[in-house]
């Protein structure tokens, strides 16, 4: 999961993953991304999408290999990433089916790893 991103996110996703507390998914990203552990682990970070990505990263780790919860963060962040791409796709003014980027068959419940990123600064 970790082998395509920055050294900076590599670091930063091993420091929180030992901040990763709570019985579900969105119990361990919210104490993950309290923002003086994020501050302390993303120290090399210099924007706020290495932040996000570290936090997702340390969220992942915090689960053995073969849990079905790694799984499901993978698969949310591969959507984001999908949507993401059309977005930019967009932008530039190409014509991109959103139905052909994203997955027709939902394969997990959405877990909400944009909206509690977006909510931990209210």
């Amino acid at each position: 999961m970790l082998h395509n991103l920055s050294p900076q996110i590599v670091i930063a996703a091993q420091i929180l993953k030992d901040s990763a507390k709570g019985d579900t998914i969105a119990d361990r990203f919210k104490s993950v991304i309290r923002r003086e552990r994020l501050d302390e682990a993303c120290f090399m970070c210099s924007t706020e999408d290495e932040q996000f990505r570290s936090a997702v990263g340390g969220l992942i780790l915090s689960y053995p290999d073969d849990a079905p919860e790694r799984d499901a963060i993978q698969y949310e962040m591969r959507q984001i990433n999908r949507l993401s791409t059309v977005l930019q796709a967009a932008t530039l003014g190409m014509g991109v089916s959103l139905a052909d980027v994203l997955d027709g068959e939902q394969k997990h419940p959405p877990i909400g790893l944009l909206p509690m990123w977006r909510e931990r600064t209210k």
